[in-house]
């Protein structure tokens, strides 16, 4: 179990000679306990940031994603506008960006232009998910 814990706080959930998995506190319900959790995945020198859901206001995006190089981050795209969220993401240090938990306005092929559109001006590919979907780090 891990305690509740300020915001960014790191943890290693598991760890062994092929991988790490561990969790970074976020600030996304503070009024639940314990924290909620980004989680970051590790493995042959590869990086891979999960967001877990954000807020409006993104008060609680991944700080590590400004810190650290991550092959991929998996993004959700359900609770922010692009506006709000290209400041966070223009800092942030990723190879590849894939949107998951997608809102229904963006869930139609108009919708997925609109998308990814809005994101065009990243300094990295952005990709939103779709069943079946195959991605090489």
């Amino acid at each position: 179990t891990i305690p509740a814990t300020k915001p960014g706080k790191r943890y290693v959930l598991y760890q062994d000679e092929l991988a790490t998995v561990g969790a970074i506190a976020t600030a996304h319900l503070p009024s639940v306990l314990p924290s909620s959790f980004a989680f970051t995945f590790s493995s042959n020198g590869r990086r891979i940031l999960y967001s877990g859901d954000l807020s409006a206001d993104l008060h609680d995006y991944p700080l590590c994603a400004k810190e650290t190089y991550f092959d991929l981050c998996l993004l959700e795209a359900t609770h922010f506008s692009p506006e709000t969220a290209l400041p966070h993401l223009r800092l942030s240090q990723f190879g590849k960006l894939l949107f998951v938990h997608v809102h229904t306005t963006w869930q139609s092929q108009q919708g997925e232009e609109a998308l990814l559109r809005a994101y065009a001006s990243l300094p990295y590919p952005v990709f939103i998910s779709k069943d079946g979907a195959r991605f090489t780090l």
